[in-house]
């Protein structure tokens, strides 16, 4: 196992250029395999500055607390520094309209990207492995996914590729297997068990029935999983180009939509099929929706709108082309979102509070008052823990959020800049610097309810 995984690290490069690694640990047979392997690899192959994050989620009573604990006595015994997330789940989904399961993510994944910006790692380690890989292929094909959701999960994902998945190439039998031959201690998750989320479905219902037939196909599909990526990364690089052959930006931001002229499109032939899949499915038209696109395409008249999915815009054919035209309000002052706000000093890191709807920026640097908007194309800012700025389109795209979400999601700014990503990321210019001794002078903002995320 050891030597398998120290091959896949090499092969893809895991930990080029990292030197400090945060390892996500729930306490589970998964992360406790991973943190040692790590530290054994740390040990050969470093040197490597190690910690761990654990995120308490308060679902699960007693047993959260439990894992909690086991955490901080993992952590312990290998001498590594702890951090420590806890959220109010539940809570965060009612306010933002989302799973449980969204929800955890959202909370979890917030709360390593600001451990990776401050107090600085390289990279955040995932004890994803084949199976779960597996799983996630089930999930999006009854979605109805396209390539992007068929070729699973990435060993290297997120902005620069910080978020990595080690296990990737180990089925879930031989990490257990691995945990027992080394007399590793590890907790159990009651909820993987029950049937509360289509993942657990997948995992019990489906996966066993498919097994019977072939007792290898997770390690065949993931090989396949892989052939999609190679695929995909083709495919991306074939619509980027084709997107700048045939549409036209509207206005001197973006903001009047886009058009597509009908003289222009013989130039896609004979792929225009896949252009309008991947240029509508960008758009977040559902497949019943491009079905109907195509039927106006071949044999339609001019005049005809769609609109798509979720709210956010339309498609409409004129005489000689398509329109593109999205449907973003600006926000009244009555539906920004509610928030407290107040000057406060902080000595250090530990004085922050972990919680992703918490923001705390460098007072001295913000220009007053500050506004709430959303999201306009060609929109630029600077993550934090990134250099130069990003556009937000992009760093949507990392995210994983579809057209809506990312229409709706809230933007603080300072003058024209860019200050907070309101629950996601901070502008790395507006931080708080600690490496200078001294106290430090914050603007902190906490969302209070109705932040649409």
């Amino acid at each position: 196992m050891y030597s398998r995984f120290v091959e896949y690290v090499e092969k893809e490069q895991l930990f080029a250029g990292c030197k400090r690694l945060l390892l996500a640990v729930s306490g589970g047979v998964d992360s406790v395999v991973l943190l040692h392997l790590v530290c054994r690899y740390a040990r050969e192959h470093g040197p490597f500055d190690l910690a761990v994050a654990h995120c308490n989620f308060h679902l699960r009573g007693e047993e959260s607390e439990r894992d909690e604990r086991f955490v901080r006595r993992l952590a312990g015994q290998y001498g590594l520094p702890l951090f420590l997330a806890g959220f109010q789940t539940g809570e965060h989904a009612r306010r933002h309209k989302i799973s449980i399961e969204m929800a955890a993510r959202e909370l979890r994944y917030g709360f390593f990207r600001k451990l990776l910006s401050d107090p600085g790692f390289d990279a955040c380690l995932l004890a994803h492995h084949a199976n779960d890989n597996a799983e996630t292929f089930f999930i999006n094909l009854f979605r109805g996914s396209g390539l992007r959701g068929l070729k699973g999960m990435l060993p290297k994902s997120g902005t620069n590729g910080r978020f990595v998945r080690p296990l990737l190439f180990a089925l879930r039998s031989e990490i257990s297997e691995y945990a027992v031959s080394c007399h590793l201690e590890f907790v159990q998750d009651s909820t993987n068990d029950q049937p509360m989320c289509v993942r657990n479905r997948v995992r019990h219902g489906l996966l066993p029935v498919v097994g019977a037939y072939c007792p290898d196909f997770v390690s065949r599909l993931n090989q396949s999983m892989h052939s999609l990526r190679l695929v995909d990364d083709l495919v991306k690089d074939w619509y980027e180009n084709a997107w700048h052959r045939v549409v036209e930006r509207q206005g001197m931001d973006g903001s009047g939509g886009e058009f597509i002229a009908s003289g222009k499109l013989p130039a896609l032939d004979p792929h225009q099929e896949l252009f309008w899949e991947l240029y509508l499915r960008e758009k977040a038209f559902s497949r019943k929706q491009i079905a109907q696109v195509s039927v106006n395409r071949q044999a339609g008249t001019a005049g005809r709108k769609f609109h798509n999915a979720d709210g956010t815009g339309f498609l409409t054919r004129e005489s000689d082309g398509w329109r593109w035209v999205p449907d973003v309000q600006a926000p009244s002052a009555e539906l920004a979102p509610v928030s407290e706000q107040e000057k406060v000093i902080l000595h250090q890191r530990a004085e922050l509070d972990p919680d992703p709807d918490v923001a705390y920026l460098d007072f001295g640097k913000l220009r007053f008052p500050l506004h709430w908007r959303h999201w306009r194309p060609g929109d630029r800012f600077c993550p934090l823990g990134m250099k130069g700025s990003r556009k937000l389109s992009d760093f949507f795209k990392d995210l994983h959020l579809g057209t809506a979400r990312k229409e709706k999601a809230w933007l603080l700014c300072s003058g024209e800049d860019i200050v907070w990503v309101a629950g996601y990321r901070l502008d790395d210019r507006y931080k708080i610097d600690f490496s200078k001794p001294g106290e430090k002078t914050a603007w902190k903002i906490t969302l209070k309810g109705n932040a649409d995320r």
